[in-house]
């Protein structure tokens, strides 16, 4: 009692000391306290985490923007990042004179105030400069130029040639020899001379005689002494070159015709119509059963006609192309004749499932798959196979029905029509 006695408070790194309390009132304000002791107390240091800047700078300042700057506690991660403008790149991070970090988005734990600097560089661009034609002139001021640069581009015509305008991918940009802007991407610029020489143009007209059966490439306007190639090709196969003439007079029977152009002149391409012939084959699957007529030489582009004659037991099928392709279900085809062409007619023999008083014609028999049931009423159709087992049932109704067995292996089946009074059997070859 009596006796003096001094606390001390030492913050931790990233705290500041407030003051001392006792029982939450402020007793004193110094980290060091001294006092004279008259009883037990009971005293707390109280500490303040601190608070800190981030400062962020951009070089240079049109390079880019920044995002992240603020008060941050200690401890705290902050997150900083550089977005350059355009024509710019980011670089790096940079604290006095420094590089800290090379990432555009740049994270940190705050541990005191910083300035930190995002640096950007400025985008280098290619200046392409060419002459049309080569000889016609030169060009200056192509090279590298930095983004936002002027650059001044200069078109010198050479002797006997006179500068145009300058274009860039075909258009058109200026109409100065001595053309300035400025640079925001690489560019490649042509520089167009004329010359100042006079050449004549002569007009080559080209046209085709019998006009419709074939045309004309090469036609147009020719510079003086320019070499000159006009082909003539026909557009109807009948039809075939002959000769070049002008005002009547045979020029030429060459084809293509090259000459040089010195004068206007006017041409005439003619051909002369050569039909070709063509043989049209004609023959029926079963020549005992039918009999085909047509069949001989045509023209081209003339009409054919075939027809095939068979007896009541023959049904027609169609024609068939030497292909196997079926090309016509008429009976007579008729067709224009554009080549050597192979018909078969193709007739099945019918099958006739009879009794008393009803009749069924089923054909073709044997079948590759499908086949025709003609039928006078209505009936209902089983197909057996050879141990009796139906594997297919279907309705008929009266007239001419297509039924399809082609998922059927090869084989015999039987047929069984039945009709409201009886049934009606026959058998069919699957092949």
């Amino acid at each position: 009692h009596g006796q003096t006695a001094t606390v001390t408070a030492s913050p931790a790194q990233g705290y500041t000391f407030t003051n001392w309390t006792e029982n939450g009132s402020v007793v004193s304000s110094n980290s060091s306290y001294s006092f004279t002791v008259t009883g037990n107390r009971s005293l707390t240091a109280n500490f303040t985490l601190n608070a800190h800047t981030i400062t962020l700078n951009a070089a240079p300042t049109q390079g880019g923007s920044t995002s992240g700057a603020g008060g941050y506690n200690h401890g705290q991660t902050a997150t900083v990042t550089a977005s350059p403008a355009q024509g710019y790149t980011f670089t790096n991070w940079t604290e006095n004179g420094s590089v800290v970090s090379s990432n555009s988005s740049f994270s940190f734990t705050v541990e005191g105030n910083r300035s930190l600097t995002a640096n950007f560089s400025t985008n280098a661009h290619t200046l392409t400069l060419n002459a049309s034609p080569t000889q016609g002139g030169s060009t200056n001021g192509a090279g590298s130029y930095d983004y936002g640069q002027t650059a001044t581009v200069t078109a010198s015509p050479a002797q006997g040639y006179s500068f145009t305008y300058w274009t860039e991918s075909g258009s058109v940009v200026s109409f100065n020899s001595s053309f300035s802007f400025t640079v925001e991407g690489n560019r490649s610029l042509t520089a167009n001379f004329e010359s100042e020489t006079y050449v004549a143009q002569f007009l080559i007209d080209a046209r085709a005689i019998p006009a419709g059966h074939a045309f004309i490439t090469g036609a147009g306007y020719y510079d003086e002494n320019e070499t000159v190639t006009l082909t003539a090709i026909a557009s109807t196969g009948s039809f075939e070159f002959e000769e070049w003439t002008e005002n009547g007079v045979t020029v030429s029977t060459a084809n293509p015709y090259v000459f040089t152009a010195t004068e206007d002149r006017e041409l005439r391409a003619r051909f002369r119509n050569n039909p070709r012939s063509f043989t049209v084959s004609a023959s029926a699957n079963h020549t005992n059963a039918a009999w085909v007529y047509g069949a001989g030489t045509y023209e081209e582009g003339q009409e054919a006609s075939v027809e095939v004659a068979y007896n009541n037991e023959v049904n027609f099928i169609g024609w068939q192309n030497s292909a196997g392709q079926i090309v016509s279900r008429d009976n007579p085809f008729n067709f224009s004749v554009t080549s050597d062409i192979e018909l078969q007619a193709l007739v099945e023999l019918q099958t006739i499932l009879e009794d008393e008083t009803k009749t069924i014609k089923v054909y073709p028999n044997p079948t590759t798959g499908r086949f025709y049931a003609e039928v006078d009423e209505k009936s209902e159709l089983f197909v057996r196979n050879l141990a009796g087992v139906v594997v297919y049932q279907t309705i008929v109704s009266p007239g001419d029905n297509s039924v399809n067995l082609s998922f059927l292996p090869t084989g015999m089946y039987l047929l069984q029509f039945h009709t409201e009074s009886k049934v009606i059997s026959g058998r069919i070859v699957v092949r």
